[in-house]
């Protein structure tokens, strides 16, 4: 054998039938064919968006998922910066908003969904960018975003949103309470030029109508590209049911209402929040037990199936979830 150059630190032999010998010693090109680098996809990825190698060799995308906040003191009020009275942030959602422009105030990048108070237990449907940090009893908000006039939210369970990475959209969620507590949804993206969310006039219904629906909380499930929203269904025996959405456009499809808990759940009386791949966490409160269950979404049409409910402690008020996709370990409080 011969080897027609002396070659550097770090090269690799190569063959090169034009030279004499036909071994040369070259460059290595990592990955290969032009840096251009082919892997299985585990679920929708979005077009610049990051990914991460999962243990299977597969790639995903990588999400900033929403989380959900309540007061230091769940019993408490804060008071509204736009003069509208007081405002109840008992299910509150705070959104992050990964595809928002960011200044030094951080704001454009955190938006939070609350009910804002009208008085006589009335609210409407409210999103807020975060301006600057909040205290323990106040808020400061940029751009303060009325969703629908016209409605009105529940003060205490009437108000959740979630942010769909793959479609760069909001998708906001509530009850209205000048539709006999309908639960109704809608779409919207963010301006950058005012820093706020903007809802069309179109509302899509979820669920059924009834006077006893109280609750309802989303979140956005990046692996099948879906919205999962959970709710307490007045006209179904006050059952905690749940229902798929997909995101199109300036639009959403809901599918058909599925029952999650077997009996009645209590006013307010869920949490969820995302699991492992293509799953969802849910927790139920019935008034003697707190259950969770996990909500596998299918990868295909706007439904889910429901694992078996496993007991987490006793009955209480404001119950909260989180799940560690890296330790696969829930947390319940």
């Amino acid at each position: 054998l011969k080897i027609s150059n002396a070659g550097t630190n770090g090269q690799y032999l190569q063959k090169q039938s034009g030279n004499t010998g036909g071994l040369t010693w070259a460059d290595v090109t990592i990955p290969p064919a032009g840096n251009t680098l082919t892997a299985v996809a585990n679920g929708a990825i979005a077009n610049l968006k990051p990914v991460q190698v999962r243990t299977d060799g597969k790639i995903e995308q990588i999400d900033d998922p929403e989380t959900e906040i309540y007061p230091t003191n769940a019993g408490s009020s804060y008071a509204d910066d736009n003069g509208n009275g007081t405002d109840h942030f008992w299910s509150s959602t705070v959104v992050h908003d990964p595809d928002a422009d960011k200044n030094s105030t951080g704001r454009g990048s955190f938006m939070i969904y609350y009910s804002e108070n009208q008085g006589s237990g009335v609210a409407r449907p409210v999103v807020s960018t975060f301006s600057s940090g909040t205290s323990s009893h106040s808020h400061s908000f940029s751009a303060h975003e009325v969703i629908d006039t016209s409605d009105a939210a529940d003060n205490y369970w009437g108000m959740t949103g979630c942010y769909d990475t793959n479609a760069n959209k909001h998708v906001a969620c509530w009850m209205n309470l000048n539709d006999t507590d309908q639960f109704v949804s809608a779409v919207g993206t963010y301006n950058s030029s005012n820093y706020k969310v903007e809802f069309g006039s179109t509302r899509y219904n979820f669920g059924s109508q009834h006077s006893s629906n109280k609750g309802v909380r989303c979140v956005y499930e990046p692996t099948t590209g879906r919205v999962v929203v959970i709710f307490r269904s007045g006209a179904n025996s006050n059952k905690l049911q749940g229902c798929v959405g997909t995101v199109s456009g300036s639009a959403i499809t809901w599918g058909s209402a599925i029952n999650i808990s077997s009996g009645g759940i209590e006013e307010g009386g869920m949490d969820m929040c995302l699991a492992s791949s293509g799953k969802v966490m849910v927790l139920s409160n019935d008034g003697s037990n707190t259950t969770a269950y996990i909500l596998t979404v299918a990868s295909s049409g706007n439904s889910f199936t429901v694992g078996t409910g496993t007991a987490v402690g006793a009955s209480v008020n404001f119950i909260k979830c989180a799940y560690s996709t890296t330790d696969n370990y829930a947390i319940v409080g």
